[in-house]
């Protein structure tokens, strides 16, 4: 018996089942949506200052500018400096006091932007602690599902504020037709000092000039930030390079993993000292971001002295898969490519970071953070120097890193992580030329695998609440409260009495969704929703059936007679709905089937497989539990075993045992029967083999027949048979007209063999094969008396005549081997002399006959 909580569990499984239907369908959508290819080229990064983070808001920053980024964004925030050295002006300057937070970066996702403060939340809480001051800097990630690089993809150059940094995410392939170059767009280089020569302050050995900037080329840039006074000299700033010092020493190279190499020394017209600019420090930090560090600027007092170069900038890559169809990706760092005259050359700058969390490269690509290299000295001497005097070149570049998320080194990827060669004397007059002179090439960087990539996973927490009931009933409405704010500014919606309030009053006509934003307790910016559930009160009708004696708590009583009922349903949402049931009463059942089942199987009857033909009994229990009677009668089909053969020619296939057979053997296939029983067929299989016909070719004149013979089988078909005398025999008689091809098979079990035979005619000039003399001398001698013709094969003589030179005959005959002895019947006189003679003659061919004439003339001679 159902009471009416059974029935309201019914209903509303009834509405689960439909509702879970329409949000399977809503989570498919998206789905649909193809995978995507995008080219790219240039620059396709946005940039901006961050001018505070922290605080109490764990996960909101304040930018510059706002207007390059949207809520969804994939970003980078990457601190580019703030690192501390020392500043004592001795053999430690530059060294790294605390690296504080200079080269922690991390991703996010930008969830919310207001625009009034210029400010950007992200989903999740800031992983590190970062400073404005130490130049901090917001980078937009676009994201791909695929993408070409169709031209030369780079990055600005860091100016200071911002630049420097590439970085991509392709959910797919990353395909190269072009450069990923960031070489030189890194940290600046030192510039050269200005035209200064104090001869008193040769082999100056300060690291940094307070009062008297122009004694040293400029510093190159670093993650440290310089003091104002201290931008020029030998010293290198953590690693940046160091300037050259009075007089004409070379700057020293940036570097970045690996360390820079120090400038040459100073001019050997002072005292030769090494003072040139020291090479950057060497940056062994394995988790953070590096850009690579400028080069020291050269001395100069004759305006020939060259800059400090740029080191590499930073290049992150997040793909499933790449193909660099032999386009390469850097970071170099840049080389001091102008030589420098009668003054120091400037440093090269360090290379910088790639990081590559690629899962499949599938062709080879080179990645490349090399130093640059530093500048050479071209001292054409003037002015009465003498080319025994030198100059200090450039130092080179140190290498930068290249970090892979993987747990090894890729096999597919050709790294250059090599630091960059000093600058050497070029001057073929020069005594150094050559030689650095002091200056020191810069040391290799790093790989780095099972690279940590940083972003935050704990969502930030804003404390905010709304109240407010989320499920109401159509046509009803509700009012929100939001608590935990300073203020609150509610999105345009449906059904919003007003939007700049912490407690509206809301009557959505179906669910809908209020957004709400502002500025909380903790002065950290919000964005929250809550969603309104609608319902409408269903009216529902149902079935129920029940025993026959039974009864169903329906309409308010219990009820024992089929009818509708009517139950009024009270839902926590206030939306009441209707339920009306149908009751219908099931009688017993008492009921009787047949039912076959095949040999060897087994039905389950009477609580246990049965595999015997008789009657059994069952009781069926209802699930309304009216039981009932169901007699079944069991009859067992016997299998059914067949034997056949089958017999096939050599080369051919037939389809048994489930599958073409070609060869003799046992063959087994299971046939079904409509009643479901197997039966089997057992199939000897023998393979015949194709019978050998052989025949011999033949030869004949027009008028022969030949009798043709072949052998190898037991019967025989000839064609054509039109010439032929059987066309079934082994050997018949041919009497072709014309040379004629025969084909003859022969069959044995069904098994054919064939062969032919040629049947040559030989075309002959039958005139040629009629021989007559051309003298004879009837004069009883026994030599030569009589004129007698020969005829070849296949001619019949039809008559021979011959005329004396007045055309009568002399003599007549249609027996080829009648002799004319020179004499005439009619005593005509036969002296010698020529006669002529004609010979009709009929050729004898297998197609007929036909008659032909020949003429000719003898001679008689007594």
């Amino acid at each position: 018996m159902k009471d009416q909580s059974d029935l309201i569990k019914d209903v509303f499984a009834k509405f689960l089942a439909n509702t879970s239907l329409i949000v399977l369908l809503v989570i498919a959508l998206p789905t649909l949506c193809l995978s995507q290819n995008t080219n790219i080229g240039g620059v396709i990064n946005s940039y901006t200052p961050v001018t505070q983070v922290g605080g109490p808001c764990s996960n909101q920053i304040e930018v510059e500018s706002i207007s390059a980024f949207s809520v969804g964004d994939r970003v980078l925030l990457i601190q580019m400096q703030g690192a501390e050295i020392d500043l004592t002006n001795g053999d430690s300057f530059g060294e790294i006091t605390d690296i504080a937070s200079a080269g922690f970066y991390e991703f996010g996702t930008i969830s919310l932007i207001t625009a009034i403060q210029n400010t950007i939340n992200l989903e999740n809480q800031l992983v590190n602690e970062y400073d404005v001051d130490g130049k901090l800097q917001l980078v937009l990630v676009p994201q791909f599902d695929n993408a070409t690089v169709t031209s030369f993809l780079f990055a600005p150059q860091w100016n200071g504020e911002t630049g420097g940094v590439l970085a991509l995410e392709v959910e797919g392939t990353l395909s190269m037709e072009a450069l990923i170059n960031c070489s030189g767009q890194g940290f600046r280089g030192g510039e050269e000092s200005e035209n200064y020569f104090v001869e008193d302050f040769c082999a100056s050995q300060n690291y940094f000039f307070p009062n008297n900037p122009e004694r040293g080329g400029s510093k190159g840039e670093s993650i440290a930030l310089l003091p104002q006074n201290g931008f020029t000299g030998r010293g290198a700033p953590a690693n940046g390079g160091g300037g050259g010092n009075n007089l004409n020493a070379g700057g020293g190279g940036g570097s970045n993993f690996g360390a820079g190499g120090t400038g040459g020394n100073e001019w050997s017209g002072c005292t030769g000292a090494a003072v040139g600019g020291r090479g950057g420090k060497a940056l062994d930090f394995s988790d953070r971001l590096f850009l690579g560090g400028g080069g020291g600027g050269g001395h100069q007092n004759d305006g020939a002295g060259t800059p400090g170069q740029r080191g590499g900038g930073i290049v992150f890559i997040q793909a499933s898969d790449l193909v660099s169809n032999g386009f390469s990706i850097s970071a170099d760092g840049r080389s001091v490519d102008t030589e420098a005259g009668i003054d120091g050359a400037g440093g090269a700058g360090g290379g910088g970071t790639i990081v590559l969390d690629v899962g499949n490269f599938q062709d080879e690509v080179d990645v490349s953070v090399k130093g640059g290299e530093g500048g050479s000295v071209n001292n054409n001497f003037s002015g009465g120097q003498t080319g025994a005097q030198c100059h200090g070149p450039g130092g080179g570049g140190g290498g930068g890193a290249i970090a892979y998320t993987s747990a090894t080194i890729p096999t597919n990827t050709l790294n250059a992580i090599t630091g960059g060669e000093s600058g050497l004397t070029v001057n073929p007059q020069s005594a150094c030329q050559g030689d650095s002179y002091g200056a020191v090439s810069g040391l290799d960087g790093t790989i780095l695998t099972s690279f940590s990539l940083v972003e935050g996973t704990v969502p930030a927490e804003t404390n905010i609440e709304i109240e407010g009931n989320t499920n109401i009933c159509a046509g009803n409405c509700t009012v929100l409260l939001v608590t935990g704010a300073f203020s609150a500014f509610w999105e345009e919606a449906p059904g919003l009495s007003e939007d700049n309030t912490f407690n509206p009053t809301v009557c959505p006509e179906e669910t809908t969704t209020y957004s709400v934003s502002g500025v909380g307790f903790g002065a950290c910016n919000y964005f929250e929703s809550i969603t309104i559930n609608v319902f409408t009160p269903v009216a529902a009708e149902t079935d129920l059936i029940i025993c026959d004696g039974d009864s169903a708590f329906l309409g308010g009583s219990f009820q024992n007679s089929p009818g509708l009922y009517t139950d009024t349903l009270t839902a926590t949402s206030g939306c009441d709905s209707l339920l009306t049931t149908n009751l219908v009463l099931s009688p017993f059942a008492d009921f009787s089937r047949d039912l076959s089942i095949c040999n060897g199987d087994s039905i389950f009857l009477e609580g246990s497989f049965q595999s015997s033909a008789g009657v059994y009994t069952d009781t069926l229990f209802y699930e309304a539990g009216c039981d009932s009677i169901i007699s079944t009668t069991l009859s067992v089909v016997a299998a059914i075993e067949e034997n056949l053969s089958v017999s096939i020619c050599s080369g051919d296939s037939i389809f048994i045992g489930g599958a073409f057979r070609s060869e003799s053997g046992q063959y087994t296939d299971t046939l079904t029967g409509i009643d479901g029983c197997d039966s089997l067929v057992i199939a000897s299989l023998m393979v015949n083999p194709i019978p050998l016909i052989t025949a011999e070719d033949v030869q004949i004149l027009p008028c022969q027949s030949a009798q043709l013979f072949a052998s190898g089988g037991l019967t025989y078909s000839w064609s054509p048979d039109s010439t032929l005398s059987c066309a079934n025999c082994p050997d018949p008689i041919a009497t072709p007209s014309e040379t004629t091809t025969y084909v003859v098979n022969g069959t044995i079990e069904e098994c054919t063999g064939t062969a032919t035979v040629l049947v040559s005619v030989e075309d002959i000039d039958f005139s040629e094969s009629i021989k007559a003399p051309n003298i004879f001398t009837p004069n009883g001698d026994g030599l030569n008396d009589f004129f007698q013709i020969e005829l070849g094969e296949c001619i019949e003589l039809i008559e021979v005549q011959i005329f004396n030179r007045w055309g009568q005959v002399v003599f007549e005959s249609s027996d080829s081997t009648e002799l004319w002895d020179g004499e005439s019947s009619s005593e005509m006189d036969i002296s010698e002399g020529l006669y002529f003679y004609l010979i009709t003659f009929r050729i004898l061919e297998n197609a007929g006959f036909s008659d032909q004439v020949i003429e000719g003339s003898v001679t008689i001679l007594r």
